[in-house]
Formats: C-alpha cells, structure tokens, sequence
C-alpha cells in the first residue's frame, strides 16, 4: 500500500524545475490542515522525475506519499521532533559527496534547474524530520547514514495512523487547469494534436519555435502529433525533410483558430489556442494543458 512513499524518503532529493503553481486550491484536509494544490504540485515535481510521472499519476502520489509524509510531520510535531540548520547542511553535504559533485557543480545543477537552496533546505527539512521521527518510534534504523525500514510495523504503524485521521481529499482539485495566457476554442479534443505556426519572416517567432520544441521533445509520449509549420514557406520544422507545400488540413486549422492571418499562433488539442510569442509563463502553462490532454488521452 505505501510503496510510492519511498518516493519521498529516497527521491525526494530528486530536484527538477520548481516553479509554482499561482492556484492556491485546496485539493486535501488532513486533521484540519488544509494541504494546497501548490504544495502538491511542489512535492510532485520535487520527488517524482519528470520521466515516471506517465506512470506515478498525482493522485497515486498524494494517497500514498504525501498525505503519509504530512501525517507523519504532524505526528513529530506533536512530539517536538526538531532538526537544526547543522543536521540539515550535513545531510545535504552527504547528497552531494555521494553524488560525486563538488560544491560547485551542485550549486551549478540548482541553477541551470531554477532550484534555490531554499528549496533544497525545505525538502531535507522534512525529510530528516520524518527519519528522525520514525527512527524513535521505532519503525527504522539508522547506522553510518544507512537507514532500513521494518516493513511489517511501518506498514501497521501507518494504517492504523490513517484510520484513526480525518481526511479529506478534493479530487477535482487535484488537476484543475487554470488557464492564463491560452483561451478554450469550445471545439472537441482532437487528442494530442500539437500545432505552432509560425512564418519564415518573423523575426519574433523563433523564441517560440525553441520553446516549444524543446516541451514536445520532453514530452516522450506515444500518439503525440507535433508540428511547427512555418505558413509561407510550408515547411515544418519539426521534421528534418524539406516540405514546400503547407497541406490543406493545416491551412484549414490555422484559418480556423488563428486570426488576420497573425503568427505564432498555438493549437493544442484543438481544445486551446494562443497568439503570440512565449515566455517563462507561456512555457509552464505551455506543460500543464499538455499535461492535462496526456492525462485524458492515456
């Protein structure tokens, strides 16, 4: 039942890009304490690699990890289990010695993910007082920064743990896509169709073209039907053949969503659109709807 809680006392120190989420949705109550969708989007990302969230969906990973992970907080809250800064820069200089990095290349890593340290202090804040809490009870030991989990009263000590807790969870907050800077077309999904169009004479689309090829070629998904289709010249530059001719189908798709003939204009789905350029903002919400027809596709 708790498997995927190894997650977060193993991978959470798996950093990814943290970005928050500005939707400050409730998507669960756990004895009283509201946990925010920004919180699960922040522990999701931290804890699960981008290339095992196909199979570790958020809601698998809210039941079984962080609910868990909260509970437990609650529980070395109440009774005053506590670490210090020192503890926590120590098992962060473990991290990075058995990593094979230097202080520089850790620092370097962070940036180049958007990672601020404080980041990093949070995630092993609370997993170190997790381990400390669960080491005194009893449940794990601890020997020269090894620990082992006794399954059977880890396992125990949880459900009985969970049955004797409120909680509530709001599924249909858990995925809520917010939308920002793309519009719904009121068209049906037309599955993992993913369009950008541009033109060979805009001189402002080419910020657009990286970003969202760089997204598309993250996202290694069966079924996705990615282009980026530069009108004039009918090439698409996803491709490494030359085409000359933009077919009719894509004519027909860009008149219909987009508008006076302007560029870059962004289709996803046929269920979003958006015309102009990106930025940091356009590129996240960029992720979410993909994300979001991923799930509904899958």
């Amino acid at each position: 039942m708790f498997s995927v809680f190894a997650i977060i006392i193993v991978g959470i120190i798996y950093f990814s890009n943290m970005e928050e989420d500005s939707v400050s949705t409730i998507v669960a109550e756990i004895n009283g304490q509201e946990l925010l969708k920004t919180d699960l989007d922040w522990w999701y990302r931290t804890a699960v690699p981008e290339q095992h969230r196909i199979i570790i969906s958020k809601e698998d990973f809210l039941v079984q990890s962080l609910i868990p992970q909260e509970l437990l907080l609650q529980k070395a809250e109440e009774k005053k289990v506590i670490v210090s800064e020192s503890e926590i820069e120590k098992l962060i200089g473990i991290f990075i010695i058995n990593n094979g990095m230097t202080l520089e290349e850790f620092e370097e890593n962070l940036k180049e993910k958007k990672v601020t340290i404080e980041d990093v202090q949070r995630s092993f804040k609370a997993n170190a007082i997790v381990m400390k809490f669960v080491e005194e009870e009893g449940l794990i030991q601890g020997e020269d920064e090894q620990f082992f989990v006794d399954n059977n009263k880890f396992e125990s000590y949880m459900e009985t743990l969970i049955e004797e807790s409120d909680i509530k969870i709001y599924w249909e907050n858990i995925n809520k896509l917010v939308l920002g800077n793309f519009k719904k077309t009121d068209e049906e999904s037309c599955g993992l169709t993913l369009r950008l169009y541009t033109a060979s004479f805009c001189n402002n689309c080419e910020e657009s073209r990286n970003v969202f090829k760089e997204v598309i070629e993250n996202f290694n998904v069966n079924g996705v039907d990615a282009a980026i289709w530069d009108i004039d010249t009918g090439d698409n530059l996803l491709t490494a053949k030359k085409e000359t001719l933009l077919p009719e189908e894509e004519f027909k798709m860009f008149k219909k969503y987009g508008q006076d003939n302007l560029v870059p204009l962004t289709i996803l789905g046929c269920k979003y659109r958006r015309l102009g350029n990106f930025n940091d903002s356009i590129e996240k919400e960029l992720k979410l709807i993909i994300n979001d027809l991923v799930r509904n596709v899958i």
